[in-house]
């Protein structure tokens, strides 16, 4: 087991889960997010995408959920992030260890446009199962938006267990006369009343809210997968989006619970990322030279700042921050071109200049790889200009 980053609260590992887990203690962690092995058959630079049949890789992954299962906190939650391949033998596997009520949904991350499969469909989502240790007691926060929203707290049909009749703070509503029933818990409905959110129209309970509703199904451009299939890897195949990670960290976890320096753009985070109190910890199971299997930063690639302006002759300029010029070029290029294509989709907004600052360590051979980027793109997007400036980037260059 080797500690790949221990500071500030939050350490990192490279290790076999199942050897750090079993050395946890119960009860301790709150978030347990574990990107596994997809069982593609592949081999790729830094791992073995091969557990056998169904059944052999269920044998691999069980002793692991129970290990998971025993150091969720009651309140805790796992997400257990997969595909087509084992996502139904997970589910039954899942159902098994944490029962079959502890299962919340099953969430689809759209990761890519079609890839041109001629003898299928196209497979254009992976799962995410979402399952809780205690369905009674869970954290599971609302995503607040600048609208405020009128939504019913009840729909059509009878529910025997959903149909108690509500009497609390002058709000009377019995779902069964109006062949209703609720959507949330009775306790729910009296705790919008205690913060004033209930209001009834037409003699029917509404909640007034800013919350947005969070569906199951996250194809958001930032939700895609911005690594090449192509090309060889950076530091890791296959990584998820940082977007991912941060919304589940953000619904199934307190705010206080993240400590102070838990957004660091230097963090890195991994397959398996999870809470201590204040502390994060992370599992790096490959044999990665670079140290890291996911490159999780709440960013695209390693970008770190990205503006536009008019330039002193007029023209129309970007301005493009790189926090480390030796981490993940290539995934950093194409975040660029996208913003460079989007531009260019303003035809007032050229002729086009881009200077690209590269902060952090940037060797001779990183910098050739920025300058080719440079002279490949030229022709399309206008000048681009490297600047290799070093040192920190702290927001304030």
């Amino acid at each position: 087991m080797k500690k790949l980053y221990d500071a500030d609260g939050i350490t990192i590992y490279n290790a076999d889960n199942l050897e750090l887990l079993k050395k946890l203690k119960d009860n301790s962690i709150n978030l347990i997010y574990c990107d596994i092995l997809y069982n593609t058959g592949k081999v790729f630079d830094d791992y073995n995408d091969n557990l056998g049949a169904p059944k052999e890789a269920m044998e691999w992954y069980r002793p692991r959920f129970k290990e998971m299962k025993r150091v969720l906190t009651e309140n805790g939650s796992i997400f257990i992030h997969c595909n087509w391949r084992l996502d139904s033998y997970i589910r039954i596997l899942l159902d098994e260890i944490f029962g079959g009520q502890s299962f919340r949904n099953r969430i689809y991350r759209k990761h890519s446009d079609e890839r041109g499969f001629y003898k299928n469909f196209d497979s254009q989502v992976d799962t995410i199962l979402y399952y809780v240790k205690n369905p009674a007691n869970y954290i599971f926060n609302e995503l607040k938006g600048e609208t405020l929203r009128i939504v019913p707290v009840f729909e059509n049909g009878y529910v025997e267990e959903r149909s108690e009749v509500l009497d609390y703070k002058g709000f009377t509503f019995n779902p069964v006369e109006h062949n209703k029933h609720w959507i949330i818990s009775i306790n729910k409905i009296k705790a919008m009343i205690d913060k004033n959110e209930l209001l009834m129209i037409n003699g029917m309970p509404y909640r007034k809210t800013y919350a947005v509703p969070i569906g199951n199904l996250w194809d958001e451009p930032d939700m895609r997968d911005n690594f090449s299939r192509n090309k060889k890897a950076e530091a890791y195949d296959t990584p998820k989006p940082s977007a991912c990670l941060k919304k589940i960290i953000e619904i199934a976890t307190n705010e206080e619970e993240w400590g102070e320096e838990f957004w660091k753009d230097e963090i890195k985070g991994s397959n398996l990322t999870f809470h201590e109190n204040n502390d994060s910890y992370g599992i790096n199971e490959s044999n990665d030279p670079s140290g890291y299997t996911r490159m999780y930063q709440f960013g695209e690639g390693n970008i770190a700042s990205m503006h536009s302006r008019i330039g002193s002759e007029g023209e129309f300029e970007s301005v493009i921050d790189v926090n480390s010029g030796m981490a993940k070029p290539l995934c950093t290029q194409e975040c660029i071109l996208e913003r460079l294509k989007e531009l260019k989709t303003a035809d007032e907004l050229f002729p086009h200049s881009t200077t690209i600052n590269l902060y952090g360590e940037c060797d001779e051979k990183h910098m050739a790889l920025y300058e080719s980027f440079a002279r490949d793109n030229e022709a399309e997007y206008g000048k681009i200009q490297i600047n290799r400036i070093g040192g920190k980037y702290n927001g304030n260059n």
